[in-house]
């Protein structure tokens, strides 16, 4: 079927090598990828789906310029990457560069207080991410306007043009917020059946028809055979 608009956006590969503990790494933190399989996977899935990008645009990080460029040479385009800073990753404040069990405990002393049972404050801060996880609540003490992250992709989608399919390569925090390009009663259904979290390398797929985006498949994870 012919869609008048294609977008696909790939979450960069891995930054921390297998055993090693990941820590939160926003756009101050800029690490290379730690290998290219994950990178190469999501490059055959989206030549699985038989979509060849005619435009590539990536964040002006390590991570995700090192992503696209793996995916344009396994796909065999000739499209030059092009940086755009509104899609660099969000900044996580007073957690940049923390693992996730010490974000964790920051979220829960600050709701609960010092005070509160260890068990309770390990809770609750796992229930603060999730929150970011599911519909994008930001935790306290990061610096995220979503309000900028939803807009930015709004007028980027709106500025492809007809006949395009068009790859970005960008963050966790960034992507997440891609769906609200969706009408609305679209992104509600949406969220009611999708977490909005996108895994190391995981591939989406938007393709708009007669003016209306909807999403062909989220956060595909680059696993198995392609």
């Amino acid at each position: 079927m012919f869609f008048d608009k294609t977008l696909i956006i790939v979450r960069h590969g891995n930054t921390f090598r297998a055993g090693e503990e990941s820590r939160r790494v926003g756009a101050r933190t800029d690490l290379p990828l730690v290998e290219e399989l994950r990178s190469v996977v999501a490059a055959k899935i989206i030549k699985s789906r038989q979509l060849l990008p005619t435009k590539v645009f990536a964040a002006p990080l390590l991570r995700t310029m090192q992503t696209a460029e793996l995916i344009v040479r396994e796909i065999g385009v000739s499209c030059p990457i092009r940086a755009v800073s509104e899609f660099t990753e969000v900044d996580y404040g007073v957690d940049e560069g923390q693992t996730e069990e010490m974000v964790m405990r920051r979220l829960g002393i600050f709701y609960l207080g010092n005070d509160a049972k260890p068990e309770s404050i390990m809770q609750r801060g796992k229930e603060e991410i999730e929150r970011w996880n599911v519909d994008g609540t930001v935790p306290a003490g990061w610096n995220v306007d979503t309000d900028k992250i939803i807009a930015n992709w709004r007028k980027f989608a709106s500025e492809i043009g007809n006949g395009e399919t068009i790859l970005v390569v960008s963050s966790n925090g960034i992507i997440r917020f891609a769906p609200y390009i969706l009408a609305q009663d679209d992104l509600e259904n949406f969220r009611k059946t999708h977490n909005m979290k996108v895994t190391t390398a995981g591939v989406s797929i938007f393709v708009q028809k007669n003016n209306n985006w909807n999403i062909t498949d989220w956060n595909i994870k680059p696993i198995g055979n392609f």
